[in-house]
């Protein structure tokens, strides 16, 4: 789970991921990465997956969103959804220098997925202020 030492901060990120379980069915796994790779906390159980690949994707997918709204579109990078037959990987900004990581299994609801990871990234945007 969190890797902060602020036990506050740790405790309100529990409880993040909690909320978010509760309101997304089929939600497998939950990361909050920096812009330089590093995993704050997680809740991420894939198997034979090191949390390092993890905050390399999350980094890496950062910076391709940004980078891709820069050269498309005058806004600002808000989320990234991969989805494979398997699933749905949602990417979301969480402030300028983190994601919010969201998996769910493929019979899941997206638009419940895009609402409610926006919001919770929005949270810990504000937390980490």
């Amino acid at each position: 789970m969190p890797v902060i030492e602020n036990t506050i901060v740790a405790e309100r990120l529990k409880e993040i991921f909690k909320q978010l379980k509760n309101d997304v069915p089929g939600v497998n796994g939950i990361a909050i990465v920096s812009s330089d790779g590093r995993i704050l906390a997680h809740d991420w159980h894939a198997k034979d997956l090191e949390p390092d690949k993890l905050g390399a994707i999350g980094s890496t997918l950062l910076g391709f969103g940004r980078k891709t709204i820069e050269i498309l579109s005058t806004g600002h990078f808000l989320q990234v959804l991969l989805q494979s037959t398997d699933g749905t990987v949602g990417v979301y900004s969480a402030g300028p220098k983190m994601v919010l990581m969201v998996s769910m299994g493929k019979d899941s609801n997206l638009g419940i997925l895009n609402h409610q990871s926006r919001r919770r990234a929005q949270e810990i945007a504000d937390l980490f202020g």
